[in-house]
Parts: C-alpha cells; structure tokens; sequence
C-alpha cells in the first residue's frame, strides 16, 4: 500500500480510515469545488449569500470530523476545508458557547506570518472567517496530500524518524519569526482576554501558558498544535501544515510542555491494556517532538546528555553516554549521572534512537559504585557541596569475541567538586555482561582497586581496537592538565586474557627510532609516543582495509584537544603508526539551535552502509545546558571536483567500483 494513496478508490478495507475516506486524504480533481473569488474575504450581504448557500452543501456525507460536545463539525467539500455547527439545530456541550471569532482570527493572522518562511511547507489560504446564521464559520483551502496520522500506519520506523526531523526544522523555521519589541509576555497571534472561553483550552494549559512568571526570553511564533494529523505529507516529506488556531508567541520551552502535557498521549493511558513495548514506543514516538537531542531517548523524557559513543556487547547495540541530566515525565529534574548506557533496538533502520531498559526516570550508572564510593557521595558534606565519584567511560566495550555477551569496559575515576575536577585515582576495568532482556550488567570484581595508578596514562580512556593477531590495543592519554602533557601511547593484552591482572599487559616503548613491547615500564618517558596522533582526544580507531588507502589499514575519526570543532581522520599500516593524520574542516553545527564547543566525536561502522562510503558520526555539542548528542552521515567523495555525495537509500543509482575509487581519494587524501 502506498502510504501516500490519496484516491478514495484506492484504498483498502484493511485501513484504519475506512469509514471516513475524505478524512485526511486530498487528491484534487478537475470537477472539485472551487470558492468563487468574487466572495473571497468578503463579509457583504451578497457575500454572506453565498457562503450560506455553500454551508447548504455540507451536510453529513461530506462531514469529516463531528464535534459531539457543541463545537464545530468539519466538512471536506472540493478543494476546500469547512468548519461549521450549522447541522446542529441546539447547541449543547462544553463547547455550546463558544466564540469562536478570536481562534479564527488568530488563525488568518499567524497564517500570514508563516506563510513566506515555510516557503516549501505549504499553509492553508483562508478564504472565509465570520458568521453565518449567527455561526462562526471558517472556509480555507485543502491541501493535497494525506495526513501524516492515516500514513503512519504503513510507513517504517526510519521514515516517521525522518518526519520527526522534518516539524523540528518547521518549528524553528517558525520559532525565528519573532513578535514586535512591545511584546513583553507569551500570547497568542491575536491576543484574547479568556482563552479558556474562546479557545475551550483546558485550565492546565492556560496554566502554563499565561502564568504568572509569562515571560520567556525566547518569545518566537509557535504553531502550538504539530500533531501528526496536522502535518500533511506526501513522497515522504512535509508538504503542509494545518490548524493554526493555537499559534502565538511563545518560548520553546512552553511549546514542548504543552506539547508534552496536552497535545500527547501519556503512558500511564495505557497501563491497562498490556500493550508490547514496541506498540507502546509507536504511539508515544511523537512526544519528543521539542527534545533538542538529536540522539533521543524512546522514553520521551528530556534527557540532556553528552558523548553517545556506539557500544556493541551480545550482538547489541548501545550508547554510551556520559554527564546525563534526568527529567520525569512532567519535565522535572530529578538529577544527574556521569555515565549512563542505553540500547538501541533497530540500529539497522533507526540507529541514533536509543531507549534506557528502566521505567524510572533518574536512570542508573552505567558504571556502578562500590560501597565507599556511595558512603562518600552520601556524607552530608559531600551532599551539600556536591561532590562525586565520576567513572567516566568514553573508550567502548571490548568484547570477549565477536558477538560475545560478555567483555570488559574501562573507566576513568576522579573525584570532582561541583563542576570541577578532582583527584584522579588512575584507570578501573568492569565485568560487562549483556542479560536476557538486553540490559547490560557490569561488575566491579576487584572492587575499589586500579589496573593503572593516578601517575599513568589513562590507557583505553580515548579508545581500543581488537586486532586480527589476538591482542586488544588500548589508546589513552596523560593527563591533559598542567603542565600539559598531549602525549597518546599504547598498552595491550591478549583478547582472552584477565583485563584486570596487571602482568597481563604489554606497553609500547622507545626502541631506537622505532618501538617494541615489553612488560614493564619504569617512568612515562621510556614509553613510545604517537607523533602527529598525540593530539587527538576523542574518538575511535577502526581496522577497514576496504576503505583504507592501500597497505594503510587502520583509520582513526575523531577531534584533538584543543577543541578545534573539527573533524580529523588519520590512516597508518600499524595501529602503533607513524600516522598520517588529516584535518577535515569543521564539524557542523546544529542546524536546529545554538551551537557551541564540538567534542568526542565517534564513528559507528556497523551503523554505516560502508560500500556506499558512508561513516554515521556522533559528536557532542556544548550549545545548550546539559550537552546534546548530534549526529550526521559523512561520505566521502568519489570522484575529482564533486561535492559531497547525497545520502543513498536506494538502487536508483550505479554504485559500481565504489570501494576502487574511494580506496584511491583516501590515498590521494593521506599521501
């Protein structure tokens, strides 16, 4: 079934809309109702003459939507759209006495400001608003297409993600579209003295809206009401938006909560229905429409966060996530973590959607604490101050073998005070185990106890590579505090050896002008550093020789440390080097708010279609408080003086000696 099918006659007896076939369906035809435009925005007598003999025209069977408690019932007539009660003889209900003349106006009026910069989303055209047979009746146009509610039923998880993305950059389209200088205060388009009797809104919404504390310092036009039956859509995209009555000024903030709180259903409607999770996630997927994090949660919380590495343990996917702020379903803080993990369950289709495996909003650590680390935290001084044991984990699960459920995880202990750092202990491996229901377990088996003291690198801090010969490479870093030292160096140990036995591993040292292993070292300037890779801070090395240039195997993403916001890429024949490192140019900004600082940048190549050339990165971005999570495909280019290539989610073109032609621009790139 093409979800986008507009024809009556074309659809199935199997659709959910059956009963109502012009509901959310438009294909124009040449014999469609057209308003004479003569009577167009006209009130005259013979005006009203004319819209009167058009409301004789609706009745029932063209009556998509009846209003059973006193309002409006809405008519599909042609090529356009009527609002009317004028079947209803006796008006009873909440809604009998409702003036609708303020909803109308504001309508026509945040209309013709969207209009212009929703240039390729279409609005409707208003071609009636007054009273008829003392009703208030509105006429606008129709626009072609199906609602996005009537083709959620047969589009794919991958495609209502991309239609999440798509009203994001309609809402801030709009959002930059700001009220004059003496607006001081959330209202709507066409301010009105008792929205509750104009607009019906529910006291809770008139609550959060016209609080005391009304002012936000954010104030840009909002539609108010982007619901998934208000967006018409058609060949995937957005093509037009509907039902503008709710538009006003508003912050972004109260947008999302009357969105979260009013718009969209909440879980706890459904406790007893006993629902699959994955039909529970379905109906609830639009509720994070105004999350800013690009890598959201399925939960549908607020969830600032940072890091989002791709972790993989069991055949599992996940992110790793570090400073994590929680918020419960109404959209309260409840706290914060250092280190959080969250699955993925399709990352085949949707892979930057992750879910937390808990109900309860203030997530656990990823990384548990000891039983002296939680006394520490819960000293009162410690509370008061808030000072915390972090266990940060940036460099990835090693897993035991491919596919393995169970693997190790190293973390970073330290100390810190408020926002600032403290004492480092040196670097701490877990027991990580992948459990029946995909939640990962991870065990401090040697307790308080570091594989790597305070005075050594942190090795497997940055990141690890399990090589073809049976040894996992550990990349880490000095400490990047005064006096600075920016050098990377190496440790490893055999893939099936105990990660937390220290005579296991072997470190990477000076050796004349190359390096050897050896299994002891007795001060940091016998151990070999990486040249040119010393500055690179954050990111991940992968083995790839398809995609690598030729006898140069290992590929590093990433950015360095002096927070440049740039990509960087390296190659090398060994992982241990030299390196050819390359810097790519900036990483972009976000192109759905303020950017700021761009750091830990990682690759996900299970996640990339990597015969097309394509690399998913994530990255944070430090534009907004709590962090975010960005993420984008990167493809490298294929041919000379091309620009970067479209994404390809299709056959439609030749791809043919693909993996030739990018093995020779990356050679040409690192040579």
């Amino acid at each position: 079934m093409n979800p986008y099918e507009a024809d009556p006659l074309k659809i199935p007896q199997t659709d959910r809309f059956t009963d109502v076939l012009f509901y959310g369906r438009y294909s124009p035809r040449p014999d469609d109702f057209k308003p004479d435009a003569r009577y167009i925005s006209c009130t005259s007598p013979e005006s009203l003459k004319y819209w009167a003999s058009i409301l004789d025209r609706c009745d029932a069977s063209i009556r998509i939507y009846e209003n059973t408690d006193g309002g409006r019932d809405v008519f599909a007539l042609g090529s356009v759209v009527i609002k009317s009660s004028h079947l209803k003889a006796c008006l009873e209900g909440r809604r009998a006495n409702r003036d609708y003349s303020y909803a109308d106006a504001n309508e026509v009026e945040a209309i013709a400001l969207a209009r212009e910069p929703l240039d390729d989303v279409r609005v409707p055209r208003i071609y009636f608003a007054g009273k008829v047979k003392d009703r208030d009746v509105l006429v606008q146009e129709r626009i072609p297409g199906v609602g996005l509610n009537i083709a959620w039923q047969y589009i794919s998880q991958a495609q209502k993600m991309s239609f999440k993305q798509q009203a994001r950059t309609v809402l801030r389209k709009l959002h930059a579209i700001k009220p004059s200088s003496s607006c001081k205060h959330r209202s709507y388009v066409v301010p009105d003295p008792d929205p509750i009797d104009h607009w019906g809104i529910q006291v809770l919404e008139r609550d959060i809206i016209f609080s005391a504390n009304d002012t936000d310092q954010d104030l840009g036009l909002m539609h108010n009401d982007v619901s998934v039956s208000n967006c018409i859509v058609d060949n995937d995209r957005i093509v037009g938006l509907v039902d503008w009555e709710m538009a006003g000024y508003f912050g972004w903030k109260t947008a999302g909560e009357v969105h979260l709180k009013i718009r969209t259903p909440k879980k706890e409607m459904f406790a007893a229905l006993n629902l699959s999770p994955e039909r529970l996630q379905d109906i609830l997927f639009w509720n994070d429409l105004y999350s800013d994090d690009p890598v959201p949660d399925m939960n549908g919380r607020k969830t600032p966060r940072d890091i989002g590495r791709a972790v993989w343990l069991g055949g599992n996917t996940y992110y790793a996530f570090g400073d994590t702020f929680c918020f419960d379903d109404g959209g309260e803080f409840v706290g914060a973590r250092n280190n959080t993990i969250a699955y993925v369950p399709d990352p085949a289709n949707q892979p930057t959607k992750s879910q937390y495996l808990e109900s309860q909003p203030y997530v656990s650590l990823h990384i548990p604490h000891t039983e002296s680390e939680e006394a520490y935290e819960n000293e009162p001084e410690h509370k008061k101050n808030n000072d915390r044991v972090t266990c940060w984990s940036f460099g990835g699960i090693i897993e035991d073998h491919p596919g393995s459920k169970q693997g190790w995880i190293f973390f970073d202990k330290m100390l810190t005070h408020g926002g600032t750092a403290g004492h480092h202990y040196g670097m701490g491996v877990c027991r990580v185990t992948a459990q029946v229901d995909h939640r990962i377990k991870a065990e401090r088996i040697v307790g308080d106890n570091m594989v790597f003291g305070e005075d050594e690198p942190r090795f497997g801090s940055i990141s690890h590579l399990c090589d073809d010969d049976g040894w996992v490479y550990l990349l880490g870093g000095k400490d990047p505090q005064p006096p600075f030292d920016l050098r990377n160096l190496f440790t490893r140990i055999r893939r099936d050896a105990d990660f937390t036995r220290r005579e296991n591993y072997e470190f990477w040292v000076k050796d004349g002008e190359g390096g050897k292993w050896v299994k002891e070292y007795s001060n940091l300037d016998e151990l070999k550093d990486l040249g040119d890779f010393n500055v690179q801070a954050q990111g991940a090395i992968i083995k790839c020789p398809d995609l690598a240039p030729e006898g140069k195997p290992y590929l590093w993403f990433g950015v360095n440390k002096f927070m440049a916001n740039h990509l960087y890429v390296a190659c090398a024949a060994a992982v241990t080097g030299p390196w050819d490192v390359q810097d790519l140019g900036e990483i972009p900004e976000d192109p759905d708010g303020k950017s700021g600082p761009r750091y830990a940048l990682y690759p996900n190549p299970r996640a990339s279609r990597l015969e097309k050339g394509e690399m998913i990165c994530t990255w944070s971005d430090g534009g907004q408080m709590g962090g975010k999570v960005l993420a984008a495909r990167f493809w490298f280019d294929l041919t000379e003086n091309s620009g970067p290539l479209p994404p390809q989610d299709g056959p439609s073109q030749d791809r043919s000696g693909f993996k030739e032609n990018l093995k020779n621009r990356l050679q040409n790139l690192f040579k």
